[in-house]
């Protein structure tokens, strides 16, 4: 399968933010209700798709052998399947489309959609989106309107206070345990993230 080049971006920037595979032992020792995870796939999250595409090794079972098994580009078809909206693709700051993609892997897409549109409202002093957690067309041209940039006419930008909200979403959690490697993949841009993979497979 063909995919973006914004979205060959995004696939490893996220790859980077979820760290290497986590173990059943080990997922049960830090008490991550995700289980076994390998690629950012958790087996919570692939039992909850398709058996046709999350039965990886095709015995009629989605477990954990699945996950061991999981390779990279079926990962990512996954990722593309179930994270990706198409829309992300004409998001005209790039660093708020990753965002949005991002924190949509980590915390579900309806959710990073919403506390998006919760944050542009907030900007925008009014109910310029319906924050329904669903990116369709007027949240996209609505997002191409917005200053990213500038701070000449608004105090706050709505990157900054997207961050803020997605903080202030992790710290409502109250999971001590996962509050401050979350907090460091808020403050991780994809350019940062791009720069290091590649300085990573220079060496």
């Amino acid at each position: 399968m063909n995919y973006s080049t914004r979205f060959e971006s995004f696939f490893i920037g996220s790859l980077f933010n979820e760290g290497g595979n986590v173990s059943a032992n080990r997922a049960k020792k830090i008490k991550d209700p995700g289980g076994a995870t390998n690629w950012g796939i958790s087996l919570r999250f692939l039992k909850s798709c398709d058996i046709k595409i999350a039965d990886i090794n095709c015995d009629g079972v989605i477990d954990g052998k699945d996950i061991l098994v999981l390779s990279t580009e079926q990962a990512k078809n996954l990722y593309a399947r179930y994270f990706w909206i198409p829309y992300y693709e004409d998001i005209i700051h790039m660093e708020t489309a990753f965002r949005l993609w991002d924190f949509g892997i980590n915390a579900g897409v309806k959710t990073a959609v919403r506390i998006y549109q919760l944050s542009v409202n907030q900007l925008l002093k009014m109910q310029a989106l319906k924050p329904d957690g669903i990116f369709g067309i007027k949240c996209l041209t609505v997002s191409n309107t917005l200053n990213y940039k500038s701070a000449l006419t608004i105090s706050e930008t709505v990157e900054s206070l997207f961050e803020q909200n997605i903080e202030a979403y992790y710290r409502s959690l109250k999971k001590t345990n996962f509050l401050s490697g979350w907090i460091t993949r808020l403050k991780r841009n994809l350019s940062d993230i791009l720069a290091l993979v590649k300085k990573k497979q220079g060496k």
